[in-house]
């Protein structure tokens, strides 16, 4: 078990590292909504798709990793045919520092992973801020505009 729980810790490791790079991007994608910097965004969305399939990827990789530490411990073996296996369901079963190292890693990808959806949750609200300013400015320009700029008549 102990070439498998290494091996997990260095996923878990890219995965840590591959999730602060995502909340990086999708930090200089937010920028480049805020400052309307329309090439930067392009950079930062290619990035982000990237980092996402890295991600898929190494989660693959994880769950293989897994699949395969739960065959070998039986208590595992019971858990993983109930639902899936987290990386805190083998915590308990790994010992010494690669034990050690799985529970900061999940902790680590867990925090960053909230951080990335909160900054991921601004982003849709500034699209949709956006989105309705365009609107708005649309309606106006094009006279099509349900309220009056002004309100009586000169």
């Amino acid at each position: 078990m102990t070439g498998s729980a290494e091996q997990l810790v260095t996923v878990l490791q890219s995965e840590a590292e591959t999730t602060e790079e995502l909340l990086k991007a999708i930090e200089k994608k937010q920028d480049s909504l805020l400052y309307f910097k329309a090439d930067v965004m392009g950079e930062a969305v290619d990035r982000e798709r990237s980092l996402l399939k890295q991600m898929r990827e190494l989660e693959q990789e994880r769950q293989r990793i897994v699949d395969h530490l739960a065959s070998t411990v039986p208590a595992l073996r019971l858990r993983s045919q109930a639902r899936a296996l987290s990386v805190s369901d083998l915590v308990q079963y790994v010992e010494g520092n690669a034990g050690k190292r799985l529970s900061e890693l999940a902790r680590q990808i867990q925090t960053v992973g909230h951080l990335v959806q909160q900054k991921n949750q601004q982003n849709r609200m500034l699209l949709d801020s956006s989105a309705r300013f365009v609107k708005n400015t649309l309606g106006i320009l094009t006279e099509d505009h349900a309220r009056r700029l002004v309100d009586r008549t000169i």
